[in-house]
Formats: C-alpha cells, sequence, structure tokens
C-alpha cells in the first residue's frame, strides 16, 4: 500500500526519570514504566532515535555510552549510541562534573509482526564513579542551561518505515 521509504507507524514518549550507573562495564536500562511500546510488521525498518535530558560523567569516569535495547520477538538486540568522554575533555585532575547532551540513533529490521519495545541505556567505563543519563537537561540556571530556559525531558522517537 505504501512506497518503501514511507513511515507507517510511530511513536514519542518523553520521559523525566534518570538512568544512574556505578558499576563499570555493565549498562543499565529503562524500567518497563519507561519504555517505548510499538506494534510493527516484520521485514520493515525500524528507526530509533533517543535525546535530550543529560549525560552526568565525574571527571574520574573515562566515559559513558549512550545504549539503546529493542526487544523484537523476546531477542534483545543491543546498539551503542554516542560516547560521551570526561577525562579526555577535562584532563586528569580536574575537580568538575562535565554535562553533555545526549542522543542515541539506530535502525532495526524488524523479525517480527507484533509489539516491539525500545529502552534506552547506560554504560560507562570504570567503577571510580557513578554517572547519570538525567531524564531533564536541569532546571533554570543550572549549568550549562543558561536562565530564563524552560527544560525539556528526554524524548524517544521511534518510526516503522516500509522496506
Amino acid at each position: 500500500v505504501y512506497p518503501a521509504g514511507h513511515v507507517i507507524n510511530s511513536a514519542f514518549k518523553q520521559c523525566t526519570t534518570s538512568l544512574s550507573n556505578a558499576v563499570g562495564a555493565t549498562t543499565v536500562w529503562d524500567t518497563d514504566a519507561e519504555d517505548v511500546h510499538i506494534s510493527v510488521t516484520a521485514g520493515n525498518i525500524l528507526f530509533v532515535q533517543i535525546l535530550g535530558g543529560r549525560i552526568s560523567v565525574p571527571t574520574n569516569q573515562y566515559y559513558a555510552t549512550t545504549r539503546i535495547r529493542i526487544i523484537d520477538n523476546s531477542t534483545n538486540y543491543e546498539y551503542f549510541g554516542h560516547v560521551h568522554y570526561a577525562r579526555d575533555y577535562l584532563g586528569a585532575g580536574t575537580a568538575k562534573t562535565v554535562f553533555v547532551s545526549p542522543i542515541a540513533t539506530t535502525t532495526h529490521i524488524i523479525q517480527a509482526t507484533g509489539e516491539i519495545v525500545v529502552k534506552r541505556g547506560l554504560s560507562i567505563s570504570h567503577s571510580l564513579g557513578t554517572s547519570y543519563w538525567e531524564g531533564n537537561f536541569g532546571t533554570a540556571g543550572d549549568s550549562p542551561l543558561p536562565s530564563g530556559y524552560s527544560t525539556g525531558g528526554t524524548n524517544y522517537f521511534v518510526w516503522e518505515i516500509q522496506a
């Protein structure tokens, strides 16, 4: 019915909860209350983009990586998002927390017709400190959000594209 490349279904959610990770080399994931559900058709393409909020990485942490988990036909498919560096950016010994704007984007070929679940995740390099994917960017005046600006949550955009 639709030509290839046409968006035939979409889902959106805004989340204000935070993920925190203090355990190195593992990934923490959204709870079931914060994930996104979408009904899809096998063979089509899923395009997922999760952005917003902020990553908070202490200087004794080397990096934090955003992740996306897609649960399709009871199988977990895990994708890397973007790496956010702290130590390389500030230099060793700088006593400051780094705040960066997170993003995670991926595509996925849908394996089975039915419901797909999408979750965001956060992994870190070492258990030297706690990193966060904060749901909100911060409050007005909170660095790096200038005074007078409003805040938003972490936004999940999911599109099913006709193959």
